[in-house]
């Protein structure tokens, strides 16, 4: 099953977890999500797919919601 989780944590630090995507499929799931949350910090890969770390500041979430 595939999932995308985000985690947004008190700091403002964002992370971007998508599951079940394989390569650069996960990279293409979470563009839209990058592009409102913020400038990319880190960009980790996990085993079963990639995960991205993010720091992003209080207006660019604010306006993500909307």
């Amino acid at each position: 099953m595939k999932e995308i989780r985000i985690t947004i944590e008190p700091n403002g630090q964002t992370q971007i977890a998508p599951q079940g995507y394989a390569g650069g499929q996960c990279l293409a799931a979470t563009r839209e999500f990058e592009k409102r949350l913020g400038e990319i910090q880190e960009r980790v890969p996990t085993g079963e797919s990639c995960a991205l770390a993010m720091e992003s500041q209080n207006e660019q979430t604010a306006s993500a919601s909307h």
